[in-house]
């Protein structure tokens, strides 16, 4: 699945990943901090000297150049963690399949050992109400209409709590 959708990733969101995986380094915050006291330390030198210096304090051009960094870090970040989410709803859909196939394997295996508990001979006849229950798989739509309905409810409960 992870192959799948990296895979299945534009040019743009793979380069816009591996600007962010760079960003996220802690070498890049020591190279954006030296770049940084570079500037200033080359506009106070450069003043200091005596001559007109390219972005004299308070650095406007120094704030206007990483005030458009931090858009374009924000909106790649933003980029990544949808690209991210996606592939997280895949995973929880993969697990809520392989739950559901895994409960309606258990409960046939509950069916099949109560049959063989009522078909031998060695093993007494008895009734074994939550066996029989446990032995009929799950309705999806029913869960799901029970987590709704609970969802709704807490959410009702925590709108009237905050008007109260």
């Amino acid at each position: 699945m992870d192959v799948e959708h990296h895979e299945q990733a534009t040019v743009t969101q793979l380069w816009v990943d591996r600007v962010i995986a760079t960003l996220s380094q802690p070498r890049f915050l020591v190279f954006a901090t030296l770049v940084i006291f570079g500037w200033i330390a080359g506009n106070v030198l450069t003043t200091g000297l005596g001559f007109a210096a390219i972005d004299p304090a308070p650095f406007g051009w120094l704030m206007s150049l990483v005030a458009l960094g931090e858009f374009y870090v924000v909106v790649m970040i933003l980029v990544t963690q949808r690209r991210e989410e996606q592939l997280a709803q895949h995973h929880a859909q993969l697990t809520l399949q392989l739950t559901l196939l895994s409960e309606q394997k258990t409960a046939k295996i509950i069916a099949l050992l109560e049959e063989l508990r009522r078909d031998s001979p060695q093993l007494p006849d008895r009734l074994d109400r939550e066996a029989i229950s446990m032995a009929e798989p799950a309705d999806a739509q029913q869960l799901l209409g029970a987590l709704k309905d609970a969802k709704a409810t807490a959410i009702g409960d925590a709108d009237a709590s905050r008007k109260s």
